[in-house]
């Protein structure tokens, strides 16, 4: 996301048809911002060691269908 970590946020939280998880292992729409859930517990400096930025969304497209899920991801794009 072209943002900070708030705008990111906001983006996620726009989102409709995604779970928001770090992975169920299943076949449905997952989506998760890696800085404050899977690397919650390391320092922002720890994180960029790493090159995990306040921004960076993990979306992993499931079976839903595309149309809609590209859909979802513009208007939570639009929302920020």
């Amino acid at each position: 996301v072209d943002g900070d970590l708030t705008a990111t946020i906001k983006f996620i939280d726009a989102l409709k048809i995604p779970y928001i998880a770090p992975s169920f292992g299943g076949c449905e729409s997952i989506v998760d911002q890696p800085a404050i859930m899977s690397y919650w517990d390391l320092s922002q400096s720890e994180r960029l060691k790493y090159g995990i930025m306040d921004n960076l969304v993990r979306f992993s497209f499931g079976v839903e269908d595309f149309e809609d899920l590209k859909a979802d991801v513009l208007q939570a794009l639009h929302a920020i």
